[in-house]
């Protein structure tokens, strides 16, 4: 719900209210995309919602080629994107899909991920009226992080940059203004920088000063019951 805010916040600073608008989203477990979707069917004048996913790209293999299927994780320099089963798809597949229909839903994944999903025709294909999709791997989010540096002299997370080489490699097929959702600074990633061969100028002091705590590690059986017990007396 708190992600909803941002897409109506930008799209009437930039005034869009008679025009359409894209947003490009990078995304892994698809919750800022569902926003997205939120937001359009509350009326916000949404052109496309581009699905920008880094080389674990199930979310992109669906909606291109409504093929569902689970393959092997890759650790990718856009950590946060690194996910194989995106719990917030389903929420997608519930209301736009299967038109709120929990049996269809429950259909879908019943044997998922023993088995891929698979839409029926009628509705993968409604796909294209709000959503595309691309996949950027390591290369090329490297890339685009260069790229940005070197046209705007702004430095962009790897997260950011696979929303931005979403956009240019598509670029054709969007029509009117796309915004790119930024997701983190850059100064996060220090060594991603560093082998980049670009350079942070400044790193935020709230960040610098969770750099110069101390580390601590707890380990404890694997028990829901006695991690929420470590989380409330610790939560302080």
């Amino acid at each position: 719900m708190a992600q909803i805010v941002y897409y109506f916040w930008a799209a009437l600073h930039l005034d869009v209210r008679s025009n359409f608008i894209s947003f490009s989203v990078p995304t892994g477990n698809f919750g800022d995309v569902f926003a997205g979707y939120i937001a359009s069917k509350m009326g916000l004048p949404i052109k496309q919602l581009v699905i920008a996913t880094n080389s674990n790209d199930i979310l992109h293999r669906c909606l291109s080629d409504n093929d569902h299927s689970i393959r092997p994780l890759k650790q990718t320099l856009a950590p946060s994107m690194d996910i194989m089963i995106s719990s917030n798809f389903e929420r997608l597949l519930y209301d736009f899909y299967a038109e709120r229909n929990s049996s269809i839903c429950d259909q879908f994944y019943r044997n998922f991920p023993k088995t891929p999903i698979n839409l029926e025709k009628h509705m993968w294909e409604k796909s294209k009226d709000l959503f595309m999709s691309y996949s950027v791997d390591d290369i090329s989010t490297v890339k685009a992080m260069k790229d940005t540096y070197a046209s705007y002299n702004y430095l962009i997370d790897p997260h950011t940059a696979v929303a931005i080489e979403a956009v240019d490699q598509i670029n054709e097929k969007l029509n009117g203004n796309t915004l790119i959702l930024s997701t983190a600074h850059p100064a996060k990633f220090p060594e991603i920088i560093k082998d980049a061969d670009l350079e942070l100028s400044q790193i935020p002091k709230a960040l610098l000063d969770v750099y110069n705590l101390k580390e601590r590690a707890t380990h404890m059986p694997a028990s829901k019951e006695l991690i929420f017990d470590f989380i409330i007396k610790n939560n302080l």
